[in-house]
């Protein structure tokens, strides 16, 4: 059970990736530049809208 609350409590104390990106659309070239504090979330946004055919 301590190794549990050691485990939440680091990733609750982790810092997250925060940098810029970019977003390159195959299909007609444009480029789409972006900054995030959590790039994990960023990349899970575009795939599921990718996935949702948004």
């Amino acid at each position: 059970m301590e190794r549990r609350k050691e485990l939440i409590q680091e990733y609750k104390n982790r810092k997250p990736n925060m940098g810029v990106y970019q977003i390159r659309n195959k299909a007609n070239g444009k480029i789409k530049v972006l900054s995030s504090l959590n790039l994990d979330a960023a990349l899970n946004r575009f795939q599921f809208d990718l996935k949702m055919g948004l």
